[in-house]
């Protein structure tokens, strides 16, 4: 089970999620150059994706402050 879902982590923090962010933010310069991007969307796509890549580490930082 452990490998399964480590698979699946690094699927999504992979090269599929670092090209999913790359069409997101293409997405967000589209919408800004048709003047329809909004601070909310920008913003809420950029911690989306820095959520996602930073979870490992996130997480880890918070396993050693609390200990294990």
């Amino acid at each position: 089970l452990q490998t399964a879902v480590q698979m699946i982590v690094d699927f999504i923090t992979g090269p599929f999620g670092r090209l999913l962010a790359i069409i997101a933010v293409i997405g967000l310069g589209f919408l800004a150059f048709a003047g329809r991007l909004s601070w909310f969307t920008a913003g809420a796509v950029i911690v989306g994706i820095g959520l996602v890549f930073g979870a490992p580490t996130i997480v880890d930082e918070m396993i050693a402050a609390v200990g294990k």
